[in-house]
């Protein structure tokens, strides 16, 4: 997201998008080429840092809702799978207008989301925080800890296919 604060200045940037949700097919070790995700998924800003159900039929994303060009208002979102299309965009219901949340992941067996935010219970700058997920309801999300999350950024968590957690850190 850092290097989009320049492109959006341009005002036909900012009536597109400054990133958005693609894919490529693979064929053999090569992809062809990337074409925007089909649904209702890019918004007017940033669409980024995607992860999945076990499944594959519901898609976790970041959308910067922030209308503003000084600042970030990072959002957790999910769509559903309808064929080749997603619909359903809806925002998950832990998100604020008073903190970002962002970089979602999901565990193995579909039932925690790890996420990236800033919210209040931060130890640092961003914190990676969980949330369980019982049917369609969410929990309410947990911190992580001082194992950890550091006083500075700990961003963009990832599971392994052997359930080991990734994340980027400052610290």
């Amino acid at each position: 997201y850092g290097n989009c604060k320049c492109r959006c200045e341009d005002s036909r940037a900012v009536q597109s998008s400054c990133t958005d949700l693609f894919y490529a097919e693979k064929n053999g070790d090569t992809y062809g080429t990337p074409t925007p995700l089909k649904g209702n998924l890019n918004g007017s800003y940033h669409d980024g840092v995607v992860t999945f159900s076990p499944d594959k039929n519901t898609m976790y994303f970041t959308r910067n809702d922030s209308k503003s060009k000084d600042r970030l208002n990072l959002k957790l979102y999910s769509a559903k799978k309808d064929g080749e299309r997603w619909t359903m965009t809806k925002m998950l219901p832990f998100n604020s207008d008073t903190f970002n949340s962002a970089h979602p992941t999901m565990s193995r067996d579909g039932k925690t989301l790890y996420f990236s935010s800033n919210r209040p219970g931060t130890l640092g700058e961003m914190d990676i925080w969980k949330v369980q997920k019982n049917g369609e309801e969410w929990g309410t999300p947990v911190n992580l800890g001082p194992t950890i999350n550091t006083e500075k950024n700990e961003i963009f968590p990832y599971f392994s296919d052997d359930d080991v957690l990734y994340f980027s850190s400052e610290a």
